[in-house]
């Protein structure tokens, strides 16, 4: 089995790689290594060699790594899960950064959350995108975005707008590395939102995802192998 070092240094040369093929207008692209169902032990080694923000879906799982992991002065939790109103008290006082709101109401319900209970304001946030309108999913259309988008920045000072986040459908495994039409239109959605993050791409797109201008890619398997 192959150890994290070796998993770890194959995750950033790949994203080196994307960066370089993105041409010069490329931005930096953060990595936020997504650590569901993983062990703490498995957080720890990755955080030893370096990387220092790790991407959790479910509050209980969080609030529990991040008890354990206390001692790890400069991690950054990353809350990438669907939004649940009666747990935001807990989430908001270990997320640094919550990429899933998807609708007005929650928006407000996380900044009353994060004024009663977070240790430090403002929390960063992205607005969640159903880019696929897919049933099975979360998120807001494009339009409802930038609504919720005002009145973040107009009426909630707890939190701070950082972008957006989306799960496009899967690409074809032989799909090309050029970005479909429906990244670009994320990037354009992303410059009017917040600070223009866009938080996109996975293992199986990350190509076309630093392609578009992704600035947040999010790896879980590649990084820690597959879950328990």
């Amino acid at each position: 089995m192959e150890d994290a070092r070796i998993r770890y240094n194959r995750v950033l040369s790949a994203v080196a790689d994307a960066v370089r093929a993105a041409g010069p207008m490329a931005r930096p692209v953060r990595l936020v290594a997504v650590s569901k169902k993983h062990s703490t032990a498995a957080i720890r080694e990755l955080y030893a060699l370096g990387q220092r923000q790790f991407g959790e879906n479910y509050v209980q799982e969080l609030v529990a790594k991040a008890r354990e992991l206390s001692d790890l002065s400069e991690l950054r939790w990353v809350f990438v899960g669907r939004l649940q109103s009666n747990k935001m008290a807990q989430l908001v006082q270990v997320a640094a950064e919550i990429q899933s709101v998807s609708n007005e109401r929650h928006a407000r319900l996380l900044a009353k959350a994060a004024r009663d209970f977070a240790p430090r304001l403002p929390i960063a946030v992205h607005i969640l995108i159903n880019a696929g309108d897919e049933s099975s999913k979360d998120g807001a259309t494009m339009d409802e975005a930038e609504r919720i988008a005002a009145v973040i920045m107009a009426e909630l000072p707890e939190l701070e707008l950082r972008g957006i986040m989306a799960i496009p459908p899967p690409l074809a495994a032989d799909a090309a590395a050029t970005p479909p039409e429906l990244y670009l239109q994320l990037r354009a959605l992303a410059n009017k939102i917040g600070a223009h993050e866009l938080s996109l791409g996975m293992s199986g797109d990350l190509h076309q995802a630093v392609a578009a201008g992704s600035n947040c890619v999010r790896i879980g398997t590649a990084l820690f192998g597959p879950r328990p």
